[in-house]
């Protein structure tokens, strides 16, 4: 698509691009009569050679325009220039969730973004609205650092129109995040959305994905056919309940996933009350969700978590010590078997024990020196 910068687009005045995908590319533009910047959507031309296209658009960007809750980058207007079709939202310079990820999530903020997006897919699914492309990317945030869910719709015009995207390693939707389901062309529902937010959960806790893979193919495959790691393979201090809540979020049946998304939410509360995660929330300082993740960046675009060793030494511990008290002396290991901490060190016992014997020794050899005497 050729760049619109310095062009007019209806009554917005074009200022620069500020990025594209497989789906639609961004620009920054001025609103003269509100006086605001705004973000323009622009979806490729190609869309437009289908003839039908003209009505679903307009009906698809109604609905979207129509959708007011907090946690959705509302629609503010929308038109069609050409073959140019375009959705108009406000303009947030504050980044997405993917790049707050990068630089590290404390774990009660990863928990509070999560349950905001979550809320919103909910609302939407009530409105009987799928999103098809879940991911920290599609999530931008607000000067509050409040999570916005952004490309409602979008998925299912170019899906409507036979679009089938390859860029940037997106074929209707995108492969790290696609149900089993969507990944082999099959009828979706809510239920397909839940799986990706299952996938983004696990993201954002663990501080990377389920699955990774050189290729869009690959992941789809393993999606389709792969259980998940548990989370306690890179996270041994995640606690169970937490870990059963990913789990299910990620099961490959759709009638075994939670069935809506507020399921979801109410079995991550129920989940939130357990003190391992209250103890896991108040602890602020340590950016539990990042573990001091860094990341490679392939040519193919996806990101691969490096867990820095010596703050995943500190967590281990830290759970450790919080295992201790919790149960009274028992230590739990990562694979999950408990056994007792001895009551004192090793070395210690061994010294009490010698001198124990040497004692018992001497008084024999004072008792015989006394006889002999």
């Amino acid at each position: 698509m050729t760049d619109l910068s310095g062009q007019q687009l209806g009554t917005y005045a074009i200022s620069e691009k500020v990025g594209a995908g497989g789906m639609a590319t961004v620009y920054r533009a001025f609103h003269e009569a509100t006086q605001r910047d705004v973000a323009i959507k622009v979806l490729p031309e190609s869309l437009a050679d289908d003839e039908g296209f003209v009505a679903r658009f307009q009906r698809e960007a109604q609905t979207l325009a129509s959708l007011q809750h907090p946690h959705i980058l509302p629609v503010f207007d929308y038109g069609q220039q050409g073959k140019l079709a375009y959705l108009v939202m406000p303009y947030l310079p504050f980044g997405t969730l993917k790049a707050r990820m990068v630089r590290g999530l404390r774990f009660k903020d990863a928990l509070r973004l999560f349950t905001q997006v979550a809320s919103a897919v909910d609302y939407a699914h009530r409105k009987e609205l799928l999103h098809r492309d879940i991911k920290p990317a599609n999530v931008l945030l607000d000067e509050s650092d409040n999570a916005l869910l952004a490309d409602f719709g979008l998925v299912k015009l170019a899906e409507d129109s036979g679009e089938h995207l390859t860029t940037s390693g997106v074929i209707l939707g995108t492969p790290a995040y696609m149900s089993p389901e969507q990944a082999q062309s099959g009828e979706i529902d809510q239920r397909s959305d839940i799986y990706a937010l299952g996938v983004m959960l696990y993201e954002m806790l663990v501080g990377k994905r389920p699955f990774e893979g050189d290729s869009a193919l690959s992941l789809m495959y393993r999606h389709v056919n792969e259980p998940p790691p548990s989370p306690r393979l890179t996270r041994p201090d995640l606690p169970a309940a937490l870990v059963a809540v990913m789990l299910q979020a990620l099961a490959k049946r759709p009638e075994q996933r939670y069935q809506t998304a507020g399921d979801l939410i109410a079995a991550l509360d129920t989940a939130l009350e357990s003190s391992t995660v209250i103890q896991m929330m108040s602890s602020s300082p340590q950016e539990i969700t990042a573990l001091g993740m860094q990341t490679a960046t392939l040519e193919s675009g996806p990101q691969t978590a490096i867990l820095d060793e010596d703050k995943q030494r500190q967590a281990l511990v830290g759970s450790a010590l919080a295992e201790v008290e919790r149960d009274g002396g028992s230590l739990s290991s990562a694979s999950g078997a408990r056994r007792r901490i001895p009551a004192l060190p090793t070395l210690v016992v061994v010294l009490i024990v010698l001198y124990v014997m040497v004692c018992l020794v001497g008084g024999v050899y004072l008792v015989i020196q006394n006889i002999g005497g």
